[in-house]
């Protein structure tokens, strides 16, 4: 009898014990010191206070400035729609713009993670075709599609003609530096003429560079026919490999130092 006394308090000191330890997974009980283990480490972590001071947001920047972004199949588009969906107190926030010069968003037609970046940023570009990326062996040959922004707006006037109202907000003014009528007009002659100053001055003010952003890849017919879980991943290895991306963002980085060099006065190299 002395015995099994003994024994019930050692089991209760031992469940007492284990509660204790146990007391941050509130829904798990009697569970082993492995299982606790895994437990804490798929649970969801708490949510931890973020300050606003400079100091954290140093640390979320590069050490570097990004002039071109290249995204490869990026469903970034989505994860923006995201945000706008769960922003409950304005549905008609502006998406802020990236901190480089360009966004390339390179993309198969038909990628099923891909999405168009242009469309969010104006509803009228969906009216419009991604720009299609040249093959490799037929370069500069190229289909034509003006890849500048105010070449586009110039050559699809009528898209972009009652627009001026709707695509401006007055709190773009603090993020983003307005372009003036003289150097839009210097930057395409007699555009005044097809399209308002203020719609271009709207459009050129939340866009994310002076050029296109969706950009669209060749894509063979044949792989109309794989099971669709498996493009992402063919995708994703083709970008790595493909020579008509690599062309391209060859043409863009050298075109770009040519407009730097030929703005300081220097020697353009000859290629």
């Amino acid at each position: 009898g002395e015995e099994n006394s003994e024994n019930t308090r050692v089991y209760r000191k031992s469940i007492s014990s284990d509660s204790a330890h146990h007391t941050d997974l509130p829904h798990c009980r009697s569970v082993s010191d492995s299982d606790y283990h895994y437990a804490r480490h798929l649970s969801a972590p708490f949510p931890r206070r973020r300050s606003s001071s400079s100091s954290d947001y140093s640390h979320s920047k590069l050490d570097f400035e990004v002039s071109d972004l290249f995204t490869f199949g990026c469903p970034l588009a989505l994860v923006l729609v995201y945000r706008k969906m769960i922003n409950t107190s304005d549905k008609n926030c502006t998406i802020q713009r990236p901190s480089c010069q360009q966004v390339y968003n390179l993309f198969h037609p038909t990628d099923p993670l891909a999405i168009r970046v242009e469309p969010l940023l104006s509803a009228r570009f969906s009216l419009l075709t991604p720009v299609t990326i040249p093959r490799y062996t037929k370069y500069p040959l190229g289909d034509g599609i003006p890849t500048h922004l105010l070449e586009c707006i110039q050559s699809n006037g009528g898209i972009f003609m009652d627009i001026s109202g709707t695509t401006g907000s007055p709190s773009l003014a603090g993020h983003t530096r307005r372009m003036s009528d003289a150097s839009i007009l210097s930057t395409v002659s007699g555009m005044a003429d097809t399209v308002p100053i203020a719609t271009i001055n709207a459009l050129s003010q939340r866009w994310w560079g002076n050029k296109r952003l969706d950009y669209a890849l060749y894509c063979p017919e044949g792989l109309a026919n794989f099971p669709t879980n498996s493009l992402p991943h063919l995708f994703h290895a083709s970008y790595w490999e493909s020579s008509d991306v690599i062309a391209f963002i060859l043409r863009q980085l050298v075109r770009t130092d040519h407009s730097a060099l030929a703005a300081d006065d220097k020697d353009l190299p000859v290629f």
